[in-house]
């Protein structure tokens, strides 16, 4: 009459070929569950964080009925993982909240100071949704967002950054011009 947790995430099964379970000579875990920390193999970064990260991808694919990060095989999977950005629950399902969106984004949050430090700070946001107490996790800024787009696409950042300062420099320029050459015909 008690519910059980059962983590499988080690299982090995070498003559079923499926992608969800960790092959033999595969990375170590389910790689659809893995937080970015693994991935990398960054052991000294692997803590209780990481399955708080597994706990949001449960909670995402609860919500969805799909995972948020996806992929043809393993390797697809761990990239996206390490850059794929996955959609609000809220978009899938419409009885998402704005803040159960948050919660999620906040345990799938790949800098490590930003996650849930732990599942009993998790479930006690969860716990807040359910008693219609506000939340402590908050959206990431725009800025931060901006930040991070910048490090997925730094070539197109670095380009639309130079655009951006050379029209700036160019209107500034134009418009101390004209303001020298008014004071000229004053």
């Amino acid at each position: 009459g008690e519910p059980v947790l059962l983590d499988f995430g080690m299982a090995r099964g070498e003559d079923l070929g499926l992608q969800d379970l960790t092959a033999s000579g595969d990375v170590f875990g389910t790689p659809s569950y893995m937080s970015p920390e693994q991935v990398r193999g960054a052991s000294g970064e692997i803590d209780k964080r990481a399955d708080v990260w597994a706990l949001g991808v449960t909670l995402q694919e609860a919500l969805t009925l799909e995972r948020p990060f996806g992929g043809q095989g393993t390797a697809e999977i761990l990239s996206s993982v390490l850059t794929g950005e996955p959609r609000k629950p809220s978009e899938r399902n419409s009885l998402v909240t704005e803040e159960l969106d948050v919660i999620v984004a906040t345990a799938l949050e790949r800098d490590l100071d930003r996650r849930y430090p732990s599942a009993f700070e998790f479930a006690e946001e969860l716990r807040r949704i359910c008693e219609y107490e506000p939340i402590h996790a908050r959206p990431a800024s725009p800025l931060l967002k901006l930040a991070r787009w910048a490090r997925r696409h730094p070539a197109l950042a670095a380009s639309v950054t130079v655009s951006f300062l050379s029209l700036t420099a160019g209107l500034i320029t134009t418009t101390w011009l004209r303001a020298k050459e008014q004071v000229a015909l004053d």
